[in-house]
């Protein structure tokens, strides 16, 4: 007997609708999953295009960094800079900046782990004591960034005490003493010496004469 006729009439619908509910389950299972691949898809493309413009924007940072003279082009770019060491410092303060602004932003869309993230923001807040940055960040200068990252920065700043903008190196050796007043400090001699020293330092003596007699004279 075909075990299909064992079954009982009444079942039969019942089966029907199982399996039609299987069906489509698979099919809502198979669109869901390509949904998500999609939509991790673009979101993948969307850091990858952020973080192209943020390197272009990185290259033009660090051409001012290395020639400060194209960071004048642009009165805003230079606003409270006032030499090309400070302009350098800036620049090279922002392309740091630019570094961790693309390590912020692939984090908040789930392509950078939160390990990897912490440890990225442990070290900026290390950099974000330095006098430098901190000068960089309150610079009334043209920052280009992210509206949403600059609020964090700045927060990272005001959780951040200062350092001090010298600090002592104890591997730094001791600074040498200086010699007194009037002293040659490579030498230790004298620079008051007599009018008679000679070029190498010993003054010429007066004594009698060493020539020896004519034998007329004896």
């Amino acid at each position: 007997m075909h075990p299909l006729t064992s079954i009982p009439p009444a079942w039969i619908p019942l089966l029907q609708v199982t399996l039609q509910a299987f069906t489509v389950t698979i099919f809502l299972a198979g669109l869901f999953y390509t949904a998500m691949q999609f939509r991790n898809y673009r979101r993948a493309q969307h850091v990858a295009n952020f973080t192209k413009m943020v390197e272009m924007q990185m290259h033009l940072r660090e051409m001012r960094v290395n020639d400060p003279a194209l960071a004048r082009v642009y009165q805003h770019d230079v606003t409270g800079l006032p030499d090309n060491p400070a302009i350098r410092a800036y620049f090279f303060n922002l392309m740091q900046l630019s570094v961790f602004e693309i390590v912020w932003f692939a984090h908040q869309h789930g392509q950078v782990p939160s390990d990897y993230f912490r440890s990225w923001d442990a070290r900026m807040r290390e950099i974000a004591a330095e006098p430098s940055f901190r000068a960089m960040m309150a610079s009334p200068a043209m920052k280009i960034m992210h509206d949403r990252f600059q609020v964090y920065m700045q927060a990272v700043i005001a959780a951040t005490p200062e350092r001090p903008a010298n600090p002592a190196d104890p591997h730094r050796p001791a600074p040498l003493a200086q010699p007194p007043a009037g002293v040659d400090g490579s030498t230790g001699v004298s620079l008051g010496r007599s009018a008679g020293a000679g070029a190498d330092g010993v003054a010429s003596r007066s004594g009698p004469s060493h020539a020896s007699s004519s034998p007329a004279s004896r």
